[in-house]
C-alpha cells in the first residue's frame, strides 16, 4: 500500500528544433524510434509523469478500505487512485476524530476483511496506522500548500 507524489512534466515537441535540442522527455535507448516518429507525427507537447513515493502501509485495511471507497468508487482491482487534496484533508480529519475518540472507529473508519488485510480488531495496530497517516497526510498537505506552483498530484495503490 503506497502514496505517491506523482509530479507532471510537459515538454515542448516543437519540430522547428532540431530533435537533440528537444526539451522532450527523456525517451530510453530503446524507444529512440519511438520517440523519432512522434517527434515527426506531431507538434503538441509530450507529458511525463515521476512518480515518487511518499508514504506506506501494510495491511493498514481500514485505510484501504477508505481509499478504494473514496477515490476508486469501491473497484478494488490494484489500480491506481487519484486523491485530491479535498480527499487527503478529508481522510486527516477521520483519523484525528477517531484517534480522538477510539468508539468512532468502527463508524467512521472500519476495518475490512479479506485474505492478505490483516486484522479486523481495533488494536494498537490498528491506531498506530492511524497515527502514521496523520502524520503523513499532514506533512502531504503541508508540502501541497507550499508548492502551489508545481504540477502534483496524490496518487494512491495497492498491491495485493
Amino acid at each position: 500500500m503506497y502514496l505517491y507524489l506523482r509530479k507532471s512534466e510537459y515538454h515542448s515537441n516543437s519540430s522547428w528544433r532540431p530533435a537533440e535540442e528537444r526539451a522532450l522527455a527523456k525517451y530510453p535507448t530503446e524507444l529512440a524510434n519511438f520517440e523519432k516518429e512522434i517527434n515527426e507525427r506531431s507538434s503538441a507537447s509530450v507529458c511525463t509523469y515521476i512518480d515518487y513515493k511518499i508514504g506506506y502501509w501494510r495491511k493498514a485495511n481500514a485505510i484501504h478500505k477508505w481509499f478504494v471507497d473514496n477515490c476508486a468508487e469501491g473497484v478494488d482491482n490494484c489500480q491506481d487512485m487519484l486523491v485530491s487534496k479535498d480527499k487527503v484533508a478529508r481522510l486527516l480529519d477521520i483519523c484525528n476524530l477517531v484517534l480522538e475518540d477510539h468508539s468512532q472507529a468502527n463508524e467512521e473508519l472500519p476495518t475490512e476483511r479479506g485474505f492478505f488485510f490483516g486484522s479486523q480488531e481495533y488494536d494498537d495496530w490498528y491506531f498506530e496506522d492511524l497515527e502514521y497517516t496523520k502524520d503523513l497526510l499532514t506533512k502531504v498537505l503541508d508540502f501541497l500548500n507550499a508548492n502551489k506552483d508545481k504540477d502534483y498530484q496524490i496518487v494512491y495503490c495497492a498491491s495485493w
